[in-house]
């Protein structure tokens, strides 16, 4: 267990992390889910929707599609890449979140 000490320099009891700070990692775990959610609806937009769009309805583009706005076989490689740079944030988002939740768990084991 942790001490923490006061002025004098004596242990004053186990170390406890402040209320604004143990609210902190609700914060995070709402503030992932929606990055997440929205990064997924991004890249799924963007890459196979697009993709879908252009090949079914010969769509040549709108802001919300913008890969279709390019010519050719050009309108699926960036479709692609959008869905894989979107994929690839998701990845970062999930790690970054499991470091965040492995923190709060040495965290709460050394309050305890």
């Amino acid at each position: 267990m942790r001490r923490i000490h006061g002025r004098d320099g004596g242990g004053t009891g186990v170390a406890r992390r402040p209320a604004h700070l143990r609210e902190e990692c609700i914060v995070d775990e709402g503030w992932y889910r929606l990055l997440s959610v929205l990064t997924a609806f991004a890249g799924i937009w963007e890459g196979p929707l697009a993709i879908t769009y252009r090949l079914v309805s010969g769509d040549d583009g709108t802001p919300l599609r913008a890969a279709n706005y390019l010519p050719g076989p050009w309108c699926y490689l960036v479709a692609v890449a959008a869905a894989l740079v979107a994929f690839a944030v998701l990845a970062v988002l999930d790690n970054g979140r499991k470091k965040a939740l492995a923190r709060q768990a040495e965290t709460t084991a050394d309050a305890r």
